[in-house]
């Protein structure tokens, strides 16, 4: 499952860059077809109201943050962990 883990950890690093530069579509395409994105004070997004979502957080506050995967399971084809 090497593959996979190489997949969810450029993943991740996309996702970071998205959040560091407030790349709200970046940030949005590392969701899967039915991901849902949670932000505080701000309704549930999922699909086609998730970039707009991320336009609205991005607009209200910059983000600067680094992630670090001490460990990474991935525990099926369909799902998999970071700590």
């Amino acid at each position: 499952m090497s593959n996979h883990s190489d997949q969810i950890r450029a993943l991740l690093a996309t996702y970071e860059r998205a959040l560091n530069t407030s790349d709200a579509a970046l940030a949005a395409s590392c969701y899967t077809a039915d991901g849902v994105f949670m932000p505080t004070t701000l309704p549930t997004a999922a699909g086609d109201q998730m970039q707009a979502a991320y336009g609205h957080v991005f607009a209200a506050i910059r983000l600067r943050v680094t992630f670090t995967v001490d460990e990474l399971v991935v525990t099926s084809d369909q799902s998999a962990y970071a700590l």
